[in-house]
Order: structure tokens, then sequence, then C-alpha cells
């Protein structure tokens, strides 16, 4: 039980490993077996995690030019906040993705704090529902479809990619990113994303690209594009939540597309983009449903 609450939340550590020591009980996820409870809360985890590279990646390169963390405690965020001040037992990952692990032996319930604002809204990152405030969470080690509790904060956007396919720069052939685009109660987002080969070290070949949302409109800009390869990159798919009226149309770059959904319970948008390259500037827009 302790290994495998250690790897969800260890496997959200800018840098983790499973440490040990010479003569000591084996503790890696595959000793207790490749299908053992272990392994698959472990190999979960860590799949959640490869997912968010993109993100977290960006990070890094935020960090390096603006100062600040990449792993943050609730406070950075909201420093006005007395409360966020106190809980030491969740972090951010950026300004954007909040941990709240379980730490406690044979506990399968917690408290999360979500800190409330005038324009903040938590999402839930596997429902996408919206919550704010103290709220308690579930993650049953028994239970396949849980896993490290997580929310979003609304007013971001993150580009994220399959984890399944790109593990290692080697695995990064498909090129393919989605993002995920939380609103904020102005209907606003906004986010970045960072690439480079992921080899060399020469830090002037990269490419740098910014998100923005507002109400029925989202723009992708390219800041900086030294990166020749980020031309073969593409967007794949999109998912705005947080849209609360019934969508009728979208448009990318002016064109009508067909290839969307919207979900009204969730108030979640689903786009397909076609072929929509990460390098050229692009604007999609949404809206409502004509009565």
């Amino acid at each position: 039980e302790m290994c495998a609450r250690w790897h969800q939340l260890g496997a959200f550590y800018p840098f983790s490993r499973n440490h040990n020591i010479i003569g000591a009980l084996d503790q890696d996820p595959g000793s207790w077996g490749t299908d053992s409870l272990v392994a698959r809360v472990a190999r979960d985890a860590i799949k959640v995690k490869y997912s968010l590279l993109p993100y977290i990646y960006s990070q890094f390169f935020n960090s390096y030019n603006q100062g600040g963390t990449v792993a943050r405690p609730l406070w950075h965020e909201f420093p006005t906040d007395e409360q966020a001040l106190g809980v030491d037992n969740q972090f951010l990952l950026g300004p954007a993705v909040l941990i709240s692990p379980i730490l406690e032996e044979g506990a399968i319930r917690r408290t999360v704090y979500l800190p409330p604002g005038d324009d903040t809204i938590w999402y839930d990152a596997i429902t996408g529902e919206k919550k704010s405030g103290l709220i308690e969470v579930e993650s049953d080690l028994q239970n396949p479809s849980h896993t490290t509790p997580l929310h979003i904060r609304g007013g971001y956007i993150l580009p994220i990619q399959d984890p399944e396919t790109k593990n290692t720069v080697q695995q990064r052939a498909t090129r393919a990113l989605s993002l995920l685009v939380y609103l904020d109660s102005k209907s606003e987002a906004r986010g970045n994303l960072y690439l480079d080969d992921g080899e060399s070290d020469n830090f002037n070949l990269y490419s740098q690209f910014d998100f923005q949302a507002a109400p029925g409109v989202m723009e992708l800009e390219t800041v900086m594009n030294n990166y020749d390869d980020a031309q073969n990159w593409r967007i794949d798919f999109i998912r705005i939540n947080g849209v609360q009226d019934p969508v009728g149309k979208v448009e990318i770059n002016g064109e009508a597309t067909n290839l969307f959904n919207y979900y009204p319970d969730m108030q979640i948008l689903d786009i397909l983009p076609q072929n929509l390259a990460i390098t050229e500037a692009s604007i999609i827009t949404w809206q409502p449903d004509q009565p």
C-alpha cells in the first residue's frame, strides 16, 4: 500500500524515481509482478504524468525564463489565502494542475482544498465537474478506475499528448498534440507550449506557442519558431471545458466544421481539427445554437 501510494504521489514530482539501496528488499513496481496492484497503480499514475509532459516541459521553459518553480505550494498562487498557507499535503504543477495524493495508511478518501476566488473555477480532471472550497475525494487502490486525485484550475490551457505513443524522443513520430481548455468564470483561458528536439543543448533551437481563449474564440499564435520539426506537429483534438451555452456552429480559420460535439450536462465542447499545423496562426470560434 505504501509503495503504491508513493508512486501515485512521486509520479508527479518534476524529477522522481523509486530509490533503493543495496541489500534492501526490492520495491520497484515489477517486483510484485507485472499484474500486481502496485504495478497497475504505478503504471496508471505514470501514464497520467506522461500525458502531461508537454505541459510540464513548457513549465520548465517558463521557470527558466521567468523564474518561479515548476512544482509549487498552493500559497504561491494564492498568497492572500490564509487557508492555503497551511496546506502541506497538496501541490501544484505550474499554475494549473493540482495534485492531492492520499498519504494516510488504509485511507481511500481525503479532504481537498480548492482555493476560491473571484474568477477561480476548479475542474475535476477526470469528470470535468466544477468544484470549489473544501471537498472530499476518493481514491481506492482496489478500484482500477481510481488514480491520484487531480484538479485543473480554470483559466488555463494545457497541451497534452497520448501517453501510449510518446514516452521517449524516439516515439514522438506521430507529432500530435491535444489542447485541454479550462475556462474561468469570465470564459477566458491562456497557456503556452515549448517544443525542441529533446536532445541537443543548443538552447536557441526551439519553438514557442501561445494560446488565448475568450468567450466564443480561441487563438493560437507562434511566438518563436527556430525548431524546424515544429512544422510537422499537429493539433488533433481540442476540449473546451466550461462552455455554458449549447454550441451550434464551429469555425476553424473562418471555415465551418461539423467535427465537433457539445455535451450540455458537462458543458464541454470537443473539436476535431483536420490537419491543424501548430506553426500556423489559427483562430477557432464557436457560436451558440440558434433556436
